[in-house]
């Protein structure tokens, strides 16, 4: 029911009990106060009240009259100019709260430093935002006539940067730089769904060559280009992109879910396993490697075995073979046969004499 339909049932007070009038009085006021601050097309309203402040990296509570001054930009009573953004810490996703930034980030210092005579007021946003030409540029990049502008997404509303200025550049719809690269990507912000994500946007990551840039494997875990190795991979707070220090461009490949290797090493889910050697390692029943979250990393080599990148010592590597890999998953060696519950913990329970 809209507000005129409930001012017009209002107004037939002769088919109204007295005891529903109160309540529709209520219904009333309700609903239109939120018609007024939710129509399309219009920034939100915060009336004098009690805020959560950004001040260059912590959060306070401050009392506010805050006018809306452009794209999610208020300023308050005093002149002071705030970024709009929103705090989505609550896991249950019911409660979403307004934060407005102040400053850009500076470890939350609101004094005046008389050792260093460094005036931390100079961080105020109001001291480098041109609040006339301030637009968004969609994924949480912002500009005005002067600058380029990041918004780091975070639970708690995250913090604004300036960028390097007339510098930032759209390579393609994924990347973007400033000097320095960014990917575009989103963290998950369901409030616990499972089937969600929150807003987009640019997460800072190593310097990679674009033109030579090639994802290693159906997996996506790995990639690479002409001179670098990267960790590729997505997690629940979104993608991430790591430079693989110890791997050689030139031979390194993915040889599945986790596991790459070069010339010289061998590295689950990044890390180095000392010692195995790439010319003879093997993935044990790689037909597992998408159904089984454990069994997917047991490898060897002529020398040694490993879950993940845990050496098993107590099995036999020149013998130690997979021999099942239906429902149950069994390994053997030599001397012992070992059933899918037996890795990683190593629980006598879990394995028998071989006959």
């Amino acid at each position: 029911m809209n507000c005129k339909a409930i001012m017009k049932t209002f107004n037939k007070k002769q088919s109204v009990s007295k005891k529903l009038l109160p309540l529709l009085v209520l219904l009333m006021l309700c609903c239109c106060s939120t018609t007024q601050q939710h129509t399309a097309d219009k920034p939100p309203v915060f009336p004098q009240g009690s805020y959560w402040v950004n001040y260059g990296g912590c959060l306070k509570r401050a009392e506010l009259t805050l006018k809306n001054v452009g794209k999610n930009l208020y300023t308050d009573q005093h002149d002071n100019l705030y970024f709009l953004t929103y705090d989505r810490s609550d896991e249950t996703g019911k409660n979403i709260y307004p934060v407005f930034i102040m400053r850009f980030e500076n470890d939350c210092a609101d004094y005046l430093d008389k050792d260093t005579v460094v005036d931390f007021s100079s961080y105020d946003l109001s001291k480098h935002i041109d609040v006339s030409t301030f637009e968004s540029l969609g994924d949480v990049v912002y500009k005005d006539k002067k600058n380029y502008y990041y918004h780091t997404i975070t639970a708690d509303g995250g913090h604004l940067s300036i960028m390097g200025a007339s510098t930032f550049a759209y390579i393609d719809k994924d990347r973007a730089s400033d000097g320095k690269m960014y990917i575009n990507t989103a963290a998950v912000n369901d409030g616990g769904k499972g089937d969600g994500t929150g807003p987009p946007f640019y997460r800072e990551v190593p310097e990679i060559d674009v033109s030579t840039f090639i994802n290693l494997g159906q997996e996506g875990w790995y990639a690479k280009d002409a001179k670098h190795v990267y960790i590729d991979h997505f997690m629940t707070d979104s993608r991430h992109l790591w430079l693989l220090e110890e791997a050689d461009a030139a031979t390194f490949q993915s040889i599945g879910y986790r596991w790459g290797k070069d010339k010289n090493h061998v590295f689950e889910n990044g890390i180095m396993l000392e010692g195995l050697h790439p010319d003879s390692m093997i993935i044990l029943c790689p037909e597992t490697t998408k159904y089984n979250q454990v069994f997917f990393s047991m490898v060897k080599d002529r020398d040694q075995v490993f879950c993940g990148y845990t050496e098993m010592k107590c099995m036999d590597a020149k013998t130690f073979e997979c021999i099942a890999s239906d429902s149950i998953i069994t390994y053997r060696d030599k001397n012992w046969v070992y059933n899918e519950h037996y890795f990683p913990n190593m629980e006598e329970k879990n394995r028998r004499k071989r006959n």
